[in-house]
């Protein structure tokens, strides 16, 4: 499952993982507890700066972490930089980073967290 709010971002995630062999969902908002749920993702990439603010990223996957799926490797995904995004994924809870700037390997480096 990939979560972000850019429309580009979540079709060129579908299409390199699509192409990969990877079945993807995708989402526009955080609300996707119900998604995921349903869907039962293998992992999720979650846009850490969706909406109006980097906190709300960060606000989704400690809920969903609590609460739809504790089990499920959730991955922040985004634009900043290495060094801060490691960071964020440390202290929130997340189980991994990676940098959209690398989405040429966005299979490859799924493949590490399933």
């Amino acid at each position: 499952m990939v979560v972000d709010d850019s429309p580009t971002a979540l079709q060129h995630a579908k299409d390199s993982l699509g192409a990969a062999g990877y079945t993807v969902v995708t989402a526009k908002d955080i609300w996707v507890s119900a998604l995921v749920k349903k869907t039962q993702p293998d992992m999720i990439l979650m846009d850490v700066q969706i909406g109006a603010g980097r906190e709300k990223g960060l606000i989704a996957l400690k809920s969903l972490k609590r609460f739809a799926c504790k089990d499920v490797p959730i991955v922040l995904y985004s634009s900043l930089a290495a060094a801060q995004l490691r960071e964020m994924a440390r202290t929130s809870g997340a189980d991994g980073y990676i940098c959209k700037n690398s989405v040429k390997d966005l299979a490859r480096q799924v493949k590490t967290f399933l």
